[in-house]
Protein backbone atom coordinates (compact mmCIF):
# COMPACT_ATOMS: atom_id res chain seq x y z
CA UNK A 1 0.00 0.00 0.00
CA UNK A 2 1.15 3.83 -0.95
CA UNK A 3 1.48 6.07 1.88
CA UNK A 4 -1.31 8.47 1.06
CA UNK A 5 -3.50 5.22 0.77
CA UNK A 6 -2.07 3.92 4.78
CA UNK A 7 -3.60 7.63 5.75
CA UNK A 8 -6.82 7.12 4.09
CA UNK A 9 -7.15 3.79 6.40
CA UNK A 10 -6.02 5.66 9.65
CA UNK A 11 -9.11 8.32 8.46
CA UNK A 12 -11.31 4.85 8.42
CA UNK A 13 -10.33 3.80 11.81
CA UNK A 14 -10.69 7.40 13.72
CA UNK A 15 -13.41 9.40 12.15
CA UNK A 16 -16.75 8.86 13.74
CA UNK A 17 -19.08 8.99 10.61
CA UNK A 18 -22.70 9.96 10.42
CA UNK A 19 -25.59 10.85 7.45
CA UNK A 20 -25.51 14.08 5.75
CA UNK A 21 -25.92 15.31 2.31
CA UNK A 22 -24.70 18.88 0.39
CA UNK A 23 -22.30 19.90 -2.09
CA UNK A 24 -21.63 23.77 -1.55
CA UNK A 25 -21.02 25.80 1.84
CA UNK A 26 -20.39 29.76 1.54
CA UNK A 27 -20.07 31.97 5.27
CA UNK A 28 -19.81 35.75 5.35
CA UNK A 29 -17.08 36.55 7.59
CA UNK A 30 -17.86 39.93 7.82
CA UNK A 31 -16.46 41.44 10.80
CA UNK A 32 -17.85 44.48 12.82
CA UNK A 33 -15.44 45.52 15.08
CA UNK A 34 -12.55 47.41 13.13
CA UNK A 35 -8.89 47.40 13.72
CA UNK A 36 -7.44 50.07 15.79
CA UNK A 37 -3.88 50.71 16.73
CA UNK A 38 -1.36 47.95 16.36
CA UNK A 39 -3.68 45.80 14.74
CA UNK A 40 -3.43 43.19 17.31
CA UNK A 41 0.45 42.80 16.31
CA UNK A 42 2.07 44.64 18.41
CA UNK A 43 2.10 45.49 22.58
CA UNK A 44 3.33 49.14 21.89
CA UNK A 45 0.34 50.95 22.18
CA UNK A 46 -0.71 48.75 25.18
CA UNK A 47 -1.14 49.64 28.82
CA UNK A 48 2.67 49.43 29.67
CA UNK A 49 2.02 49.65 33.94
CA UNK A 50 3.49 46.43 35.18
CA UNK A 51 1.98 44.21 38.29
CA UNK A 52 3.70 44.83 41.69
CA UNK A 53 6.38 42.29 42.43
CA UNK A 54 4.65 39.48 44.65
CA UNK A 55 1.57 39.27 41.77
CA UNK A 56 1.25 35.85 41.28
CA UNK A 57 -1.12 34.81 37.97
CA UNK A 58 -3.10 31.62 38.08
CA UNK A 59 -6.14 29.49 36.17
CA UNK A 60 -8.99 28.76 38.09
CA UNK A 61 -10.90 25.77 38.05
CA UNK A 62 -7.88 23.70 38.56
CA UNK A 63 -9.49 21.22 36.28
CA UNK A 64 -11.51 23.23 33.92
CA UNK A 65 -9.06 25.79 33.65
CA UNK A 66 -11.67 28.79 32.17
CA UNK A 67 -10.12 32.08 34.00
CA UNK A 68 -7.24 34.18 34.45
CA UNK A 69 -6.85 35.49 38.06
CA UNK A 70 -4.48 37.59 39.85
CA UNK A 71 -3.76 37.66 43.86
CA UNK A 72 -0.87 39.15 45.71
CA UNK A 73 1.67 36.35 47.32
CA UNK A 74 0.24 36.95 50.58
CA UNK A 75 -3.32 36.10 49.71
CA UNK A 76 -4.40 40.07 48.62
CA UNK A 77 -6.37 41.46 45.99
CA UNK A 78 -7.49 38.14 44.32
CA UNK A 79 -9.19 39.19 40.98
CA UNK A 80 -10.40 37.90 37.40
CA UNK A 81 -7.89 39.38 34.71
CA UNK A 82 -9.54 37.30 31.65
CA UNK A 83 -11.96 34.11 30.77
CA UNK A 84 -12.00 32.24 27.88
CA UNK A 85 -14.61 32.39 25.38
CA UNK A 86 -16.87 29.81 24.31
CA UNK A 87 -16.57 27.81 21.44
CA UNK A 88 -18.67 25.71 19.60
CA UNK A 89 -16.49 22.45 19.06
CA UNK A 90 -14.60 22.14 22.39
CA UNK A 91 -14.66 23.13 25.81
CA UNK A 92 -11.35 25.47 25.86
CA UNK A 93 -9.09 25.50 28.68
CA UNK A 94 -6.04 27.85 29.05
CA UNK A 95 -2.40 26.28 29.43
CA UNK A 96 0.63 27.66 31.47
CA UNK A 97 1.35 31.52 32.25
CA UNK A 98 4.42 33.72 31.99
CA UNK A 99 4.96 36.75 32.61
CA UNK A 100 6.42 39.39 30.63
CA UNK A 101 10.08 40.76 32.46
CA UNK A 102 8.35 43.84 32.92
CA UNK A 103 5.29 42.76 34.08
CA UNK A 104 3.46 44.49 31.47
CA UNK A 105 2.04 41.46 30.18
CA UNK A 106 1.09 37.53 30.57
CA UNK A 107 2.00 35.09 27.78
CA UNK A 108 -0.24 32.11 27.79
CA UNK A 109 -1.15 29.00 25.33
CA UNK A 110 -5.40 28.15 24.75
CA UNK A 111 -7.49 26.51 22.61
CA UNK A 112 -10.48 29.04 22.89
CA UNK A 113 -9.59 29.21 18.87
CA UNK A 114 -10.06 25.85 18.04
CA UNK A 115 -11.44 25.48 14.58
CA UNK A 116 -10.29 29.81 13.85
CA UNK A 117 -7.35 29.37 13.33
CA UNK A 118 -4.80 26.99 11.25
CA UNK A 119 -3.25 25.56 15.01
CA UNK A 120 -5.49 24.07 17.59
CA UNK A 121 -3.81 25.70 20.25
CA UNK A 122 -2.23 28.89 20.02
CA UNK A 123 -0.04 31.24 22.05
CA UNK A 124 -1.50 34.44 23.34
CA UNK A 125 -0.24 37.67 24.97
CA UNK A 126 -2.45 39.92 27.64
CA UNK A 127 -2.35 43.14 28.78
CA UNK A 128 -1.51 43.48 32.89
CA UNK A 129 -5.17 44.99 32.96
CA UNK A 130 -6.68 42.20 31.16
CA UNK A 131 -8.47 45.33 28.42
CA UNK A 132 -6.01 44.38 25.54
CA UNK A 133 -5.60 40.58 24.25
CA UNK A 134 -2.76 39.94 21.26
CA UNK A 135 -2.27 36.46 19.20
CA UNK A 136 1.07 35.86 18.86
CA UNK A 137 1.15 33.02 16.92
CA UNK A 138 -1.09 32.69 13.86
CA UNK A 139 -2.26 36.34 14.37
CA UNK A 140 -4.16 38.27 14.17
CA UNK A 141 -6.88 38.32 16.63
CA UNK A 142 -10.38 37.79 14.77
CA UNK A 143 -11.58 41.43 15.80
CA UNK A 144 -8.62 42.91 13.88
CA UNK A 145 -9.33 41.78 10.43
CA UNK A 146 -11.83 44.03 9.84
CA UNK A 147 -9.72 46.99 7.74
CA UNK A 148 -8.10 44.52 5.62
CA UNK A 149 -8.70 44.37 2.23
CA UNK A 150 -11.24 41.47 1.25
CA UNK A 151 -10.95 38.84 -1.39
CA UNK A 152 -12.47 35.33 -1.46
CA UNK A 153 -10.87 31.58 -1.59
CA UNK A 154 -12.45 28.12 -2.42
CA UNK A 155 -11.47 24.77 -0.99
CA UNK A 156 -12.79 21.43 -2.66
CA UNK A 157 -13.19 18.70 -0.44
CA UNK A 158 -14.32 15.36 -0.60
CA UNK A 159 -15.56 12.60 1.60
CA UNK A 160 -13.56 9.37 0.83
CA UNK A 161 -15.10 7.85 3.99
CA UNK A 162 -17.29 4.84 4.18
CA UNK A 163 -19.89 6.66 6.30
CA UNK A 164 -20.82 10.27 7.03
CA UNK A 165 -19.06 12.43 8.72
CA UNK A 166 -19.26 16.24 10.56
CA UNK A 167 -16.16 18.95 8.94
CA UNK A 168 -14.72 22.07 9.61
CA UNK A 169 -12.74 24.31 7.31
CA UNK A 170 -10.73 27.39 8.37
CA UNK A 171 -8.76 30.23 5.83
CA UNK A 172 -6.46 31.91 7.23
CA UNK A 173 -7.74 35.70 6.98
CA UNK A 174 -11.42 34.50 7.58
CA UNK A 175 -12.84 35.59 10.93
CA UNK A 176 -15.23 32.61 10.76
CA UNK A 177 -15.39 28.51 9.98
CA UNK A 178 -17.14 26.31 7.97
CA UNK A 179 -19.16 23.57 9.38
CA UNK A 180 -20.86 21.02 7.28
CA UNK A 181 -22.44 17.46 7.35
CA UNK A 182 -21.09 15.21 4.58
CA UNK A 183 -22.21 12.27 3.30
CA UNK A 184 -19.77 9.03 2.28
CA UNK A 185 -18.10 9.98 -0.67
CA UNK A 186 -19.53 13.33 -0.99
CA UNK A 187 -17.38 16.35 -2.79
CA UNK A 188 -17.89 20.35 -1.36
CA UNK A 189 -17.01 23.12 -2.69
CA UNK A 190 -16.38 25.31 0.35
CA UNK A 191 -16.48 29.36 0.07
CA UNK A 192 -15.07 31.72 1.75
CA UNK A 193 -16.01 35.78 1.79
CA UNK A 194 -14.42 38.21 3.43
CA UNK A 195 -11.17 36.73 3.38
CA UNK A 196 -8.27 39.46 4.52
CA UNK A 197 -5.68 39.42 2.47
CA UNK A 198 -2.59 39.28 4.23
CA UNK A 199 -0.21 41.20 1.34
CA UNK A 200 1.00 39.97 -1.91
CA UNK A 201 2.44 36.90 -2.33
CA UNK A 202 1.95 36.14 1.45
CA UNK A 203 0.82 32.28 1.52
CA UNK A 204 -2.53 31.89 4.00
CA UNK A 205 -3.20 28.12 4.56
CA UNK A 206 -6.28 26.25 4.77
CA UNK A 207 -7.15 23.58 7.36
CA UNK A 208 -9.94 20.76 7.44
CA UNK A 209 -10.64 18.94 10.40
CA UNK A 210 -13.22 17.00 12.20
CA UNK A 211 -13.53 16.00 16.26
CA UNK A 212 -12.64 11.99 16.35
CA UNK A 213 -12.91 9.16 19.08
CA UNK A 214 -12.93 10.51 21.98
CA UNK A 215 -12.62 13.84 21.53
CA UNK A 216 -9.26 13.68 19.31
CA UNK A 217 -9.11 16.74 17.11
CA UNK A 218 -8.06 15.78 14.08
CA UNK A 219 -6.81 18.15 10.91
CA UNK A 220 -6.01 18.06 7.10
CA UNK A 221 -2.43 19.73 6.31
CA UNK A 222 -0.67 20.05 2.91
CA UNK A 223 2.03 22.35 1.96
CA UNK A 224 -0.19 23.02 -1.07
CA UNK A 225 -2.80 23.67 0.64
CA UNK A 226 -2.77 27.96 0.24
CA UNK A 227 -3.67 30.56 -1.65
CA UNK A 228 -2.47 33.81 -2.37
CA UNK A 229 -5.52 36.26 -1.43
CA UNK A 230 -6.01 38.79 -4.36
CA UNK A 231 -8.53 41.83 -3.32
CA UNK A 232 -12.24 41.75 -4.97
CA UNK A 233 -11.41 38.63 -6.76
CA UNK A 234 -11.57 34.68 -5.88
CA UNK A 235 -8.62 32.57 -5.63
CA UNK A 236 -9.05 28.66 -5.25
CA UNK A 237 -6.67 26.74 -2.85
CA UNK A 238 -5.64 24.25 -6.04
CA UNK A 239 -5.12 20.91 -3.39
CA UNK A 240 -7.89 18.97 -2.36
CA UNK A 241 -8.88 18.56 0.52
CA UNK A 242 -10.37 15.17 0.93
CA UNK A 243 -9.88 12.24 3.19
CA UNK A 244 -8.19 9.93 0.83
CA UNK A 245 -5.27 12.21 -0.15
CA UNK A 246 -4.33 13.93 2.79
CA UNK A 247 -2.40 13.43 5.94
CA UNK A 248 -4.38 13.29 9.00
CA UNK A 249 -2.80 14.50 12.31
CA UNK A 250 -3.52 15.19 15.65
CA UNK A 251 -4.19 19.10 15.49
CA UNK A 252 -1.07 21.65 15.72
CA UNK A 253 -0.21 22.69 19.27
CA UNK A 254 2.07 25.13 21.26
CA UNK A 255 2.76 25.23 25.03
CA UNK A 256 5.34 26.40 27.75
CA UNK A 257 5.84 30.10 26.87
CA UNK A 258 9.19 31.56 28.29
CA UNK A 259 10.11 35.26 27.49
CA UNK A 260 13.76 36.60 26.87
CA UNK A 261 15.28 38.90 29.61
CA UNK A 262 14.28 42.16 27.45
CA UNK A 263 10.70 40.73 26.28
CA UNK A 264 11.04 41.14 22.98
CA UNK A 265 11.30 37.67 22.27
CA UNK A 266 9.47 34.39 23.20
CA UNK A 267 10.39 31.03 23.21
CA UNK A 268 7.66 28.16 22.77
CA UNK A 269 7.26 24.46 21.68
CA UNK A 270 4.82 23.70 18.90
CA UNK A 271 3.96 19.97 18.67
CA UNK A 272 2.65 18.79 15.62
CA UNK A 273 2.34 15.36 13.64
CA UNK A 274 4.34 16.89 10.50
CA UNK A 275 6.01 19.85 9.94
CA UNK A 276 3.48 21.58 8.06
CA UNK A 277 4.36 25.01 7.45
CA UNK A 278 7.90 24.40 6.53
CA UNK A 279 9.80 22.47 4.21
CA UNK A 280 8.41 18.51 4.57
CA UNK A 281 11.53 16.50 6.94
CA UNK A 282 11.74 13.16 7.32
CA UNK A 283 10.08 11.11 10.09
CA UNK A 284 12.45 9.43 12.54
CA UNK A 285 12.32 5.64 12.16
CA UNK A 286 10.01 5.66 8.92
CA UNK A 287 12.46 3.37 6.98
CA UNK A 288 11.82 0.52 9.24
CA UNK A 289 8.33 0.75 10.30
CA UNK A 290 5.57 -1.94 9.49
CA UNK A 291 3.32 0.05 8.12
CA UNK A 292 1.06 -3.23 6.54
CA UNK A 293 0.29 -4.52 9.69
CA UNK A 294 0.53 -1.70 12.11
CA UNK A 295 -0.96 1.26 9.58
CA UNK A 296 -0.10 4.83 9.99
CA UNK A 297 1.72 5.80 13.32
CA UNK A 298 0.98 8.61 15.54
CA UNK A 299 4.16 10.84 14.73
CA UNK A 300 5.02 14.21 17.31
CA UNK A 301 7.24 16.21 16.26
CA UNK A 302 8.45 18.61 18.81
CA UNK A 303 9.35 21.96 17.36
CA UNK A 304 11.36 24.86 19.23
CA UNK A 305 10.37 28.13 17.85
CA UNK A 306 11.14 31.74 18.84
CA UNK A 307 8.67 34.79 17.83
CA UNK A 308 10.09 38.73 17.97
CA UNK A 309 6.92 39.99 20.15
CA UNK A 310 7.23 43.67 18.92
CA UNK A 311 7.64 42.82 15.15
CA UNK A 312 4.82 40.18 14.48
CA UNK A 313 3.44 39.63 10.79
CA UNK A 314 -0.36 38.15 10.00
CA UNK A 315 0.34 34.54 10.07
CA UNK A 316 3.31 34.46 12.22
CA UNK A 317 4.32 30.82 13.05
CA UNK A 318 7.95 31.75 14.71
CA UNK A 319 11.27 30.87 14.02
CA UNK A 320 12.56 27.41 13.79
CA UNK A 321 15.47 27.11 16.49
CA UNK A 322 15.37 23.24 16.21
CA UNK A 323 13.12 20.08 15.92
CA UNK A 324 12.90 16.63 17.97
CA UNK A 325 11.89 14.62 15.75
CA UNK A 326 9.75 11.53 17.34
CA UNK A 327 11.51 9.11 19.14
CA UNK A 328 9.09 8.46 22.14
CA UNK A 329 12.05 8.40 24.81
CA UNK A 330 13.91 11.73 24.16
CA UNK A 331 10.64 13.96 23.35
CA UNK A 332 11.03 17.21 25.54
CA UNK A 333 8.75 17.73 28.07
CA UNK A 334 9.89 21.56 28.94
CA UNK A 335 12.16 24.15 27.24
CA UNK A 336 12.66 26.98 29.15
CA UNK A 337 14.61 30.31 28.32
CA UNK A 338 16.67 32.57 30.56
CA UNK A 339 15.74 35.48 32.17
CA UNK A 340 19.15 37.03 32.18
CA UNK A 341 20.95 37.63 28.87
CA UNK A 342 23.15 34.87 28.85
CA UNK A 343 20.31 33.21 26.33
CA UNK A 344 20.55 29.76 27.85
CA UNK A 345 17.45 27.50 27.77
CA UNK A 346 16.78 24.27 29.96
CA UNK A 347 15.61 21.28 27.99
CA UNK A 348 13.66 18.75 29.93
CA UNK A 349 13.37 15.26 27.85
CA UNK A 350 11.42 12.64 28.60
CA UNK A 351 12.51 8.82 29.54
CA UNK A 352 10.60 6.15 30.88
CA UNK A 353 13.19 5.67 33.73
CA UNK A 354 14.18 9.29 34.75
CA UNK A 355 13.59 12.67 32.55
CA UNK A 356 17.18 14.08 31.68
CA UNK A 357 17.79 18.10 31.84
CA UNK A 358 19.94 19.71 29.78
CA UNK A 359 21.44 23.31 29.55
CA UNK A 360 22.34 24.96 26.22
CA UNK A 361 22.55 28.09 24.44
CA UNK A 362 19.67 29.31 22.69
CA UNK A 363 21.50 30.13 18.93
CA UNK A 364 23.44 26.17 19.38
CA UNK A 365 23.06 24.83 16.18
CA UNK A 366 22.91 21.43 18.03
CA UNK A 367 19.81 22.19 20.58
CA UNK A 368 17.47 19.44 18.93
CA UNK A 369 20.65 16.78 19.57
CA UNK A 370 20.59 15.88 23.68
CA UNK A 371 23.51 13.64 23.13
CA UNK A 372 25.89 16.94 22.49
CA UNK A 373 24.23 19.17 24.81
CA UNK A 374 25.60 19.73 28.73
CA UNK A 375 23.34 17.26 30.63
CA UNK A 376 22.86 18.39 34.28
CA UNK A 377 23.75 15.84 37.03
CA UNK A 378 21.34 16.55 39.81
CA UNK A 379 23.17 13.78 41.75
CA UNK A 380 20.34 11.42 41.49
CA UNK A 381 18.27 9.96 38.67
CA UNK A 382 21.22 10.05 36.02
CA UNK A 383 21.02 6.17 35.34
CA UNK A 384 19.93 3.94 32.80
CA UNK A 385 17.90 0.89 33.86
CA UNK A 386 16.71 -0.09 37.16
CA UNK A 387 18.09 0.99 40.82
CA UNK A 388 18.15 -0.09 44.54
CA UNK A 389 17.04 3.85 45.22
CA UNK A 390 14.21 4.25 42.65
CA UNK A 391 12.59 2.78 39.44
CA UNK A 392 10.80 6.27 38.97
CA UNK A 393 11.92 10.09 38.70
CA UNK A 394 10.07 12.03 36.52
CA UNK A 395 9.95 16.14 36.12
CA UNK A 396 6.67 17.69 36.39
CA UNK A 397 8.05 21.51 35.61
CA UNK A 398 11.21 23.31 36.07
CA UNK A 399 11.33 26.97 36.45
CA UNK A 400 14.83 29.14 36.58
CA UNK A 401 15.98 31.65 39.06
CA UNK A 402 15.41 34.99 38.68
CA UNK A 403 19.34 35.90 38.09
CA UNK A 404 20.14 32.39 36.30
CA UNK A 405 21.95 31.02 39.11
CA UNK A 406 20.26 27.81 38.68
CA UNK A 407 16.21 26.68 39.14
CA UNK A 408 14.06 25.13 40.95
CA UNK A 409 12.40 21.16 39.54
CA UNK A 410 9.73 19.82 40.64
CA UNK A 411 9.85 15.76 40.47
CA UNK A 412 7.64 12.41 40.78
CA UNK A 413 9.81 10.12 42.62
CA UNK A 414 8.77 6.44 43.14
CA UNK A 415 11.66 4.61 45.48
CA UNK A 416 11.69 0.88 44.47
CA UNK A 417 12.43 -0.44 47.97
CA UNK A 418 9.43 -0.52 49.52
CA UNK A 419 7.16 1.40 46.62
CA UNK A 420 7.07 4.74 48.33
CA UNK A 421 5.97 7.55 45.88
CA UNK A 422 7.15 10.95 46.45
CA UNK A 423 7.11 14.44 44.79
CA UNK A 424 9.35 17.03 45.72
CA UNK A 425 11.25 20.05 44.92
CA UNK A 426 14.79 20.67 44.55
CA UNK A 427 16.96 23.80 44.15
CA UNK A 428 19.69 23.00 41.75
CA UNK A 429 22.81 25.74 41.37
CA UNK A 430 24.82 25.79 38.08
CA UNK A 431 27.81 26.90 39.35
CA UNK A 432 28.40 24.36 42.58
CA UNK A 433 26.52 21.60 40.87
CA UNK A 434 25.02 21.28 44.19
CA UNK A 435 21.21 19.68 44.40
CA UNK A 436 19.18 20.61 47.46
CA UNK A 437 15.93 19.22 48.11
CA UNK A 438 13.75 21.91 49.48
CA UNK A 439 9.97 19.89 50.13
CA UNK A 440 9.20 16.36 49.83
CA UNK A 441 5.64 15.31 50.11
CA UNK A 442 4.80 11.49 50.40
CA UNK A 443 1.76 10.24 48.27
CA UNK A 444 0.47 13.52 47.62
CA UNK A 445 0.96 15.46 43.93
CA UNK A 446 3.32 18.48 43.24
CA UNK A 447 2.67 20.00 40.16
CA UNK A 448 3.73 23.32 38.30
CA UNK A 449 5.53 25.80 40.23
CA UNK A 450 6.44 29.93 40.40
CA UNK A 451 9.89 31.15 42.17
CA UNK A 452 9.63 34.58 43.78
CA UNK A 453 12.00 37.20 42.18
CA UNK A 454 13.67 37.17 45.26
CA UNK A 455 14.10 33.42 45.24
CA UNK A 456 13.37 33.04 48.81
CA UNK A 457 9.64 31.55 48.42
CA UNK A 458 7.60 29.22 45.61
CA UNK A 459 4.32 29.10 44.57
CA UNK A 460 2.98 25.61 43.44
CA UNK A 461 0.07 23.15 42.62
CA UNK A 462 -0.69 20.93 45.64
CA UNK A 463 -3.48 17.66 45.45
CA UNK A 464 -4.09 14.43 46.37
CA UNK A 465 -2.82 13.62 42.39
CA UNK A 466 -3.09 15.43 38.93
CA UNK A 467 -6.59 14.44 38.05
CA UNK A 468 -7.95 16.13 41.31
CA UNK A 469 -8.79 19.29 42.17
CA UNK A 470 -5.61 21.26 43.04
CA UNK A 471 -4.88 24.25 45.27
CA UNK A 472 -2.08 26.40 45.25
CA UNK A 473 0.66 26.74 48.36
CA UNK A 474 3.45 28.95 49.03
CA UNK A 475 6.46 27.26 50.49
CA UNK A 476 8.74 30.02 52.28
CA UNK A 477 12.82 28.41 52.13
CA UNK A 478 13.79 30.31 55.03
CA UNK A 479 11.28 29.12 57.91
CA UNK A 480 10.13 25.88 55.89
CA UNK A 481 6.87 27.09 56.07
CA UNK A 482 3.96 26.34 53.97
CA UNK A 483 0.70 28.23 53.33
CA UNK A 484 -2.56 27.65 51.49
CA UNK A 485 -2.55 30.90 48.83
CA UNK A 486 -6.23 30.01 47.17
CA UNK A 487 -7.96 26.75 46.19
CA UNK A 488 -9.09 25.28 42.97
CA UNK A 489 -6.54 26.95 41.13
CA UNK A 490 -3.33 26.18 39.36
CA UNK A 491 -0.37 27.44 36.91
CA UNK A 492 1.19 30.04 39.27
CA UNK A 493 2.96 32.40 37.32
CA UNK A 494 4.83 34.90 39.47
CA UNK A 495 5.79 38.17 38.43
CA UNK A 496 9.54 39.14 38.40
Amino acid sequence: MKFKQLIAVAFLITLIGCGGNGDEKKTDDTQGETKTGSGGLSSSLTNKTPVASDTIAYVTSSLERKSIRLIQSDGRGDRELWSVPTNEFISPAIGTLAWRPDGSELAFDSDHGFGKSVYGRDLYALSSDGKYLRKITNPPELKYLASYSKGKATIQSQNWLSGGANFWAYMEGSSTNITWLSAAYQDFTITFDNVSDFGSGVKQYATVGWLGYDGRRMCLYDLAGFADIVPGKTVEVVQRFDAWGHKSEHCTTLRQASWSHDGENILYTVISGVDQFDDALPISGLATYDFENYGVPDFENYSIMMSNTEKLLPSNRGTQLGLFLTSYTDDPQYIKLSPTSNNEVLIVTNNYSADRIYLSKVDNKNIDKPELLERIDLGFCNYTGMSNLSDRCQVIDIEWLSDASGFLVSMYFKQYEGSRTFFRIYKHNLKTKKTDMLLSLEDEYIGNIAVSPDAKKVAFERGVSSTKPLDIWIYNMANDRLDKLVENAAAPAWSR
